[in-house]
């Protein structure tokens, strides 16, 4: 793993601003939002791929990747949260190349991982019905029979889905959990779009009645699967952590400047007192969200999975606080479709539920700690 130096992450933050800044206005966000046809924008992705090596930076060299850790990935999360960025970042950069890197000498991880560092979408299947992961693989059953092993299960929630050439699916056969790679078009394997409040991000959900999977398929099973499906979950918690650290820096400077522009009684807004101490609050919200998104990337890392569950917790909880109080401090506008507040409140609402909500990692966290006394 190459840790890059803090001038590396300045210029790698600053390469991320200004091509986004050059090619994703917020009409082009609202565009990809309200279209179902679009699953993500895919001339961004093409381009950050192209100019930063976006989804070849966690893939280990061997394959074709540049190998970088959690801090870079850190950087990269916040500069597309401030941007809204509608790309399969988490899905495929995150989770898949990190499931597929931590056995980077399987089968699995040889025929996949240098695709996906070229740009191939791929995703996680990990969650229930109602989007709450389970570890142990309990939402999927790999079953064996004279023909093989197939798959059964209904998972929902699963980001990207509809445009993944790859899903690894997270299963249990008897007692025994299993991660599968599957690919979408396999006969038994349903995807449905599902149409939630963030349409920055496009969720579905998955069926396999009767998926049928071979041994060249597996990733891992037993201990191992459990071990990796633990620091995936943990994973999606510090990327979504630091969406909502780029996210809530966006929008504290854009009620900051509201707040001088707007004049009410002759005066700016920002010099009501209210006004004021609700902004001073935000600003310690979102320091607070920044270095909670660099440590819980550094404690993953570390492998110190638990306490990068519970910093980053910490993030996505305050992005949902600091877009909560920048609508009230735009007033009547930031209430309207109109204005760009209410696509930050809703992505901060799915970066706080995502793929284990922020109790959700808490209640992992203490679970953990249990287990070890």
């Amino acid at each position: 793993m190459n840790e890059p130096s803090v001038a590396e992450l300045a210029d790698l933050r600053a390469s991320m601003r200004g091509l986004l800044e050059r090619r994703l206005p917020m009409s082009r966000v609202r565009e990809i939002a309200a279209d179902d046809e679009q699953d993500f924008d895919r001339s961004l992705w093409d381009a950050l791929n192209s100019e930063v090596g976006l989804s070849a930076m966690a893939v280990p060299e061997s394959h074709g990747g540049l190998e970088a850790g959690p801090t870079a990935m850190a950087v990269i999360g916040e500069e597309l949260g401030r941007a809204l960025a509608p790309v399969p970042f988490l899905s495929s950069a995150v989770l898949t190349v990190g499931a597929l890197a931590a056995y980077p000498s399987t089968d699995v991880a040889a025929a996949w991982l240098p695709r996906l560092a070229e740009g191939l979408v791929g995703t996680v299947v990990l969650s229930d019905r109602d989007g709450n992961p389970s570890i142990e693989g309990a939402a999927v059953e790999a079953i064996s029979d004279d023909s093989g092993v197939r798959l059964y299960g209904e998972c929902g929630f699963v980001p990207d889905a509809a445009s993944a050439s790859v899903l690894l699916v997270a299963g249990h056969t008897g007692d025994e959990t299993v991660v599968y790679a599957v690919e979408p078009d396999r006969n038994g394997t349903t995807i449905f779009p599902v149409r939630v409040h963030d349409r920055t991000r496009k969720l579905c959900t998955v069926t396999f009645s009767g998926t049928a999977v071979e041994p060249r398929d597996l990733l891992v099973r037993g201990q191992e699967a459990i071990d990796l499906l633990d620091r995936l979950t943990c994973a999606a918690s510090v990327a979504l952590a630091s969406d909502a650290a780029g996210g809530a820096d966006r929008l504290l400077h854009m009620a900051a400047e509201y707040a001088i522009e707007r004049t009410q009684f002759d005066r700016p807004i920002g010099s009501f007192q209210a006004v004021k101490h609700k902004l001073a609050d935000d600003f310690v919200q979102v320091e607070g969200a920044v270095a909670a998104s660099a440590g819980a990337a550094r404690a993953l890392a570390d492998g110190d999975l638990m306490r990068a569950r519970l910093v980053a917790a910490f993030a996505r909880d305050a992005y949902v606080k600091v877009a909560g109080d920048a609508i009230q401090v735009h007033g009547g506008i930031g209430y309207t479709w109109e204005h760009d507040c209410h696509l930050f409140f809703k992505r901060a609402q799915l970066d706080r539920d995502l793929l284990g909500s922020a109790d959700w990692q808490r209640l992992n966290a203490a679970a953990s700690l249990i287990d070890a006394a």
